[in-house]
C-alpha cells in the first residue's frame, strides 16, 4: 500500500562510528547513536503512516463519490419506479384507494430502507480506518524505547 512513501532524508551524522585513534566507540556515543537511530526510525514510521491515511483518504473520497451519484440516480429511479407500482396496483385492484396503495408502497419500501440503513451503519463501526501495520509498528517502537531492556525473545 505504502508504494510512493517519500524519501527522508538520512541523518546528519553516522550513528556508529569509530574514535579517531581506531579504538572502539564510547557508551555514551552508542547510546546517542540508538537513540538517533529511534528518531529516524518514528520520523520514517510517521511518515509512512502519514502516507498511509492520505491514501485512505483519496480512495474513501473516490468511493464515496461513485456511491454518492449511483445513490442519487438510483433513488430517482426507485421513485419512478415506486409510482409506476402504485398506478399498476391502482389498475389491477381499483377497490383500495390511491391513497392506500402509495401508503402500502411506502411503508414496504421504508422497511426494506431501514433495514439497509442499519446494516450499513453496522458495517461503518466494525471498519478500522488506519493502517493496521503501521500503527502497530509504531506501537512496537514505542514499548521498545520505554522499556529498552526487555525482550521478547526468550
Amino acid at each position: 500500500m505504502a508504494t510512493n512513501v517519500p524519501p527522508l532524508r538520512p541523518p546528519s551524522e553516522p550513528t556508529s562510528s569509530a574514535a579517531p585513534d581506531g579504538g572502539t566507540t564510547s557508551l555514551t556515543a552508542l547510546v546517542a547513536g540508538i537513540v538517533n537511530d529511534a528518531q529516524v526510525l518514528f520520523k520514517h514510521q510517521a511518515a509512512l503512516l502519514k502516507h498511509d491515511v492520505r491514501q485512505d483518504l483519496r480512495e474513501t473520497k473516490e468511493g464515496l463519490t461513485s456511491v454518492a451519484v449511483g445513490g442519487i440516480i438510483a433513488a430517482l429511479g426507485a421513485v419512478l419506479l415506486g409510482f409506476m407500482l402504485v398506478h399498476l396496483l391502482f389498475w389491477l385492484v381499483p377497490a383500495v384507494p390511491l391513497w392506500g396503495w402509495f401508503g402500502i408502497v411506502g411503508g414496504a419500501v421504508a422497511v426494506v430502507g431501514v433495514i439497509l440503513l442499519y446494516a450499513g451503519i453496522r458495517r461503518f463501526t466494525e471498519m478500522q480506518p488506519l493502517p493496521d501495520t503501521t500503527v502497530e509498528a509504531l506501537r512496537e517502537n514505542l514499548r521498545w524505547t520505554t522499556r529498552p531492556s526487555t525482550s521478547t525473545t526468550r
